[in-house]
């Protein structure tokens, strides 16, 4: 499998909660099925270790390239590990790279600290929905806008409605996997500057 595409890009997802009465669930499935289509390995949402030691390795046997261009998805919690990466690089010697984060539903209950995008951030685009029905048994979980300090944003919720109105946390990564796979195929962007 190739960690790079020919555009210049290096990409990372993290898959949302897995824990042991929930794993797989079928949004995980679809979001293993997102990183095959892009080439990207997929991470556990408390793995951001291994991750960041992946794009380090990679980015090191490139010669540390400011060209590459890393891109970085998630789910869920997963979101949150996308975002808590990203500001991870932006103190690390890849500070210089441009770092796009892709975010589905994020969800920060229990998972600390807090989800503000940071402005090391050149591309922050985010789908989720607030009025979602429950998802395991009575339980609700929805996603949320962001603060974001990212030099672009683009945040979409899906479910402005009433309550129990559309897609719910595990139907909303069906409905905008196409998208996200578009986004993270895309081409690096030269900016102004």
């Amino acid at each position: 499998m190739s960690d790079v595409d020919i555009s210049g890009l290096v990409t990372v997802g993290f898959y949302g909660a897995d824990t042991r009465f929930t794993f797989p669930i079928p949004a995980n499935i679809e979001m293993k099925r997102i990183a095959d289509a892009v080439n990207a390995p997929i991470y556990r949402c408390f793995d951001l270790w291994p991750a960041r030691e992946y794009l380090l390795k990679y980015l090191r046997n490139k010669g540390f390239r400011n060209d590459v261009r890393i891109k970085i998805f998630g789910w869920s919690w997963g979101s949150i590990a996308a975002i808590k990466l990203s500001r991870w690089l932006g103190r690390s010697e890849l500070r210089n790279h441009e770092i796009d984060v892709f975010t589905i539903d994020p969800v920060s209950t229990l998972h600390l600290p807090s989800a503000n995008v940071p402005s090391n951030v050149t591309y922050f685009w985010n789908r989720y929905e607030t009025h979602g029905g429950p998802v395991l048994g009575p339980l609700r979980l929805h996603g949320r806008q962001l603060t974001s300090n990212a030099k672009s944003t683009e945040q979409k919720d899906l479910n402005p409605g009433p309550k129990d109105n559309g897609i719910n946390h595990v139907q909303i990564v069906f409905e905008v996997a196409d998208e996200l796979i578009r986004k993270l195929r895309l081409p690096i962007m030269v900016h102004p500057g």
